[in-house]
């Protein structure tokens, strides 16, 4: 994901494009509006991992908002919606691992409507009725394509338009009850072929007359590989063999008008792949994305082993005993050896039966993790979901992001500072592994700032892999402003009262 955009939520009435760097960094005061975009990771993660009535989970395990209501901002007009917008970067090259689960997304790639785009957006509006939260309007763009699907009510046939041209012919609606972002599209008959093979003959002045075709050659027919009308001509007139395309190019010349409204149709299924690539893509990004508490899990001096299998960490971090204790003696050394690296310590897993304690080593002493201050237990989920998501080898385009609220709680000013190599660590494993990952962080360290931009100045980090969002609230309303680190480690604006 490139870029997120949201209207009307919470304190936010419009954030702008926040474009997602390799890593970003939320700046200013409490409750300035930072946690509630951080926290759209978790809400739309559990949106996608659940089948839904409606378009957005606002609450459950993970984080919850509440509804609709509690999520439009008090500050937005009566009878406005909550957006949400996302830019997606087009991939355009297959995944080397067979084995990765993302790769179904790469046969939308010869879709007419990415084949020359580099990159798309998809905007969704919701708004509320007594029976819940529910899409009123979905916008996409790509390339020269502007295309906007709305409805007045609740399942009432869908408006559509494509560069603000009308289509009335085209009836579809749609439905809730799937994984993803968008809904399930269906037609009157719930049948694409058949709706548009109903309007094709109606083009065709052939509507008393029922269409004998194959499957294949309808799908063959929407195979297009130009969304230009003479393009799309020239193609039919090469099916010889398909009776659709043959009946179509007898029928009609390129300047007819009605073949103009036939293209629209063919384009108008195009577009609904198109809207499945993107919302597949979104639905991608939100389930790869991992979350971590701003309160993390206070270790015991002896924690009950369940002999669990853990593949990741809670967000509060209290498996990361159980992940440790799953890891083969590979990934065990180096995972000690990240720690090394990153914290100078290390860390062990002692004791018998099902009674086990986590032990943390520095230097020569190694101690129970609640005997060395509270700050190790803050630490050690974080450096642990790092380690895990970065070590990770499956080869995708597709970034895996890590979100975290105020990872320096509980540390001591120069540890705040040693989170800078955690993070520069985990960045450079994940290049190693060729598993690109995105780190969001929301901070209030100036330790960790400034280390930071010392790593600028030494040039152990390019200020353009690292973007930063100021964040203001005047009067209720927040104000989200983009700045950057410049060549000599500086942040061009600090926030007013950060360091006050």
């Amino acid at each position: 994901m490139k870029a997120i955009r949201i209207k009307n939520f919470r304190s936010i009435l419009d954030s702008g494009n926040i474009e997602i760097n390799n890593l970003n960094l939320l700046l200013g005061k409490n409750s300035s509006g930072k946690s509630s975009f951080l926290r759209l990771f978790p809400m739309f993660k559990q949106t996608v991992r659940n089948e839904l009535r409606g378009p957005v989970l606002w609450f459950d395990e993970s984080y919850d908002f509440g509804n609709y209501s509690n999520a439009y901002s008090r500050y937005a007009e009566k009878d406005g919606n909550i957006m949400f917008g996302f830019t997606i970067d087009f991939p355009r090259k297959k995944c080397s691992s067979e084995k990765c689960i993302d790769c179904f997304i790469y046969k939308y790639m010869s879709n007419p409507f990415m084949k020359d785009a580099i990159q798309g957006s998809l905007d969704i509006y919701l708004n509320a009725d007594s029976k819940g939260t529910f899409l009123q309007k979905i916008e996409a763009t790509v390339g020269l394509y502007n295309i906007v699907l709305s409805v007045n009510e609740r399942n009432d046939n869908i408006l559509i338009k494509i560069n603000d041209n009308l289509y009335n012919d085209i009836r579809i609606k749609w439905k809730y009850n799937t994984r993803g972002i968008l809904p399930d599209f269906a037609g009157d008959e719930d049948n694409p072929s058949k709706v548009i093979s109903q309007i094709i003959s109606k083009y065709l002045k052939k509507d008393k007359i029922e269409l004998k075709y194959t499957e294949k050659e309808f799908r063959s027919l929407f195979s297009i590989n130009s969304l230009s009308k003479k393009d799309i001509y020239t193609q039919f007139k090469r099916k010889k063999n398909n009776s659709f395309a043959k009946l179509i190019t007898e029928s009609m010349t390129f300047d007819d008008p009605e073949f103009s409204k036939i293209c629209d149709s063919i384009i108008f299924i195009n577009l609904m792949e198109f809207l499945l690539f993107m919302d597949k893509s979104i639905s991608t990004d939100f389930t790869k994305s991992h979350y971590i508490t701003p309160l993390r899990y206070s270790f015991t001096r002896y924690i009950r082993n369940k002999d669990l299998a853990v593949d990741n960490i809670d967000p509060s971090g209290k498996n990361v005993m159980e992940y440790i204790l799953s890891l083969g003696e590979d990934d065990l050394k180096s995972y000690i050896s990240f720690l090394e690296t990153s914290l100078g310590i290390s860390v062990t897993v002692e004791g018998k039966d099902e009674n086990k304690s986590i032990y943390i080593q520095k230097d020569e002493e190694k101690d129970n993790i609640i005997d060395v201050g509270y700050g190790y237990s803050q630490i050690l989920p974080i450096a642990t979901m790092l380690w895990d998501v970065a070590n990770k080898q499956h080869k995708c385009e597709f970034s895996e992001t890590i979100v975290i609220e105020q990872p320096e709680i509980h540390l001591h000013p120069s540890m705040q500072a040693d989170l800078v190599n955690l993070f520069i660590n985990a960045l450079n494993l994940s290049k190693e592994k060729d598993n690109p990952i995105k780190l969001i962080l929301e901070t209030h360290s100036s330790y960790l700032v400034n280390k930071l931009g010392r790593y600028i100045r030494e040039e152990k980090l390019s200020s353009n892999d690292v973007s930063v969002y100021l964040f203001d609230k005047n009067q209720g309303i927040t104000n989200i402003t983009s700045t950057k680190f410049d060549n000599h480690g500086r942040i061009q604006r600090w926030p007013i009262g950060f360091l006050d």
